[in-house]
């Protein structure tokens, strides 16, 4: 299992004058759970990372189960990266969790998109 989010800072171009990034905290909680309860995963943070990095890590781990944290500042990506998980022969198998307030809004949108 992966926790994961779709947020690049190099993405982010307000963010990449002030450099003040936060912690993922919700990720981070949710793992702190996991392994209270004996339940094995792995923290992919993308934040000082891009999408292609992310992508050959997420290949190399073929997760069977992967989360996305995620906000409204992330939607986009995590839908874009849905999409290329559904389309990759090596992740078929891998189920798409999602959490973070912006599901609560938009739950259509990422079932419709193939999140799990």
């Amino acid at each position: 299992m992966i926790l994961t989010h779709g947020y690049f800072l190099s993405e982010d171009i307000r963010e990449n004058k002030l450099m003040m990034p936060y912690p993922p905290l919700g990720m981070l909680y949710i793992s702190a759970f996991l392994e209270q309860n004996g339940i094995s995963h792995e923290v992919l943070d993308s934040t000082f990372s891009n999408f292609k990095v992310w992508q050959k890590k997420i290949l190399q781990l073929r997760p069977t189960i992967i989360g996305f944290y995620v906000t409204f500042q992330t939607r986009s990506n995590v839908l874009k990266i849905i999409k290329n998980i559904q389309s990759s022969s090596d992740l078929s198998k891998t189920s798409i969790i999602i959490g973070g307030p912006d599901v609560r809004y938009n739950i259509d949108q990422y079932i419709q998109n193939g999140a799990d």
